[in-house]
């Protein structure tokens, strides 16, 4: 099922893709920016890659973040673009490094 958005909303990694070239259909970026959908049902074995992610991204905080640094994961965020366009998104990773460093 299909319904229109209240307000436009746009998924960073919607954007992304289309940036890398990885999809073409500027077309499908906008249909999602305007409205909501349901997905098509995968056999994606999503909690496996979930499980799988997060111990990539804790391998990555225990070799690179020194003590002391706010780290922040898949913590969602939202900017706002325009008067209407709100533009969201939510980073594996956020380190804020420590003061003088």
């Amino acid at each position: 099922m299909t319904e229109r958005r209240d307000a436009p909303y746009l998924w960073v990694s919607w954007l992304a893709k289309l940036m890398a070239g990885e999809t073409r259909c500027q077309w499908s970026v906008w249909f999602k920016v305007h409205h909501k959908y349901q997905r098509v049902k995968s056999n994606f074995d999503l909690e496996q890659w979930k499980a799988d992610h997060e111990r990539a991204v804790d391998a990555i905080v225990r070799r690179y973040v020194r003590p002391g640094e706010v780290v922040r994961k898949e913590q969602r965020l939202q900017v706002k673009l325009s008067k209407r366009l709100v533009m969201g998104g939510k980073p594996d990773l956020v380190v804020v490094p420590l003061m003088g460093q």
